[in-house]
């Protein structure tokens, strides 16, 4: 056991002190981080892809929105247009 009365740079903070090699669990540990990194890699790309399917969905679906916006313009289009010629032959049979 070590004496803890004598002051040290970076008591109290996990793992070894400056100079010193870290113990067999603080190497496990380490090498623990190591293997998160790429899983956490792999959990951030596997977000991304969930994202970039959902905004392809929401594209998608806006397209089909605005498809039919255009389609009831056309159609309302058309309804004035036939408006317009009934209401032309009207002021001409008059």
């Amino acid at each position: 056991m070590s004496d803890t009365s004598d002051p040290r740079p970076g008591v109290g903070l996990p793992g070894p002190r400056p100079g010193e090699r870290a113990s067999r669990g603080e190497e496990r540990t380490a090498s623990s981080a190591e293997h998160t990194a790429p899983a956490e890699h792999a959990a951030t790309a596997e977000q991304a892809s969930i994202a970039e399917r959902a905004r392809a969905a929401e594209a998608l679906e806006l397209d089909q929105r605005a498809e039919a916006l255009a389609e009831i313009v056309r159609d309302l289009s058309e309804t004035l247009d036939a408006s317009d010629r009934i209401t032309l032959t009207s002021e001409e049979n008059r």
